[in-house]
């Protein structure tokens, strides 16, 4: 199962290298690129603007699951937390109060019955 999952892994890993090589290559009519005057006007391939924006677009998207997963972890750990305390506070209510019942079970067991 494992070899399984790496030769396809591997496998699309090359398929997606041959898509951009292949794109790369028949796409290589010159743009101009402007952007509100805070750039000053050039020209590059369509495919490496394209490319560019694309692994700019998944690097921006790895970033915010990191954040993601950063930020419901530590909503995680502080409910654990709550909820370990809370379990603890249980626990001791519930140590106390099987002492008060073998108290008052002691306590009843030496009274004379009523006849």
């Amino acid at each position: 199962m494992k070899f399984a999952k790496a030769t396809f892994i591997i496998l699309l890993i090359f398929l997606t290298i041959f898509f951009a090589v292949t794109f790369y290559l028949q796409n290589m009519e010159e743009v101009t690129i402007n952007y509100f005057g805070l750039v000053d006007s050039f020209t590059v391939p369509f495919s490496t603007i394209f490319l560019l924006t694309t692994f700019l677009g998944i690097f921006i998207g790895i970033i915010i699951g990191i954040v993601g997963v950063g930020l419901t972890n530590i909503r995680l750990k502080i409910q654990l937390r709550k909820q370990t305390k809370e379990a603890e506070g249980l626990k001791k209510e519930l140590a106390s109060l099987k002492a008060e019942d073998s108290f008052e079970s002691e306590f009843t067991s030496f009274t004379p019955d009523n006849e």
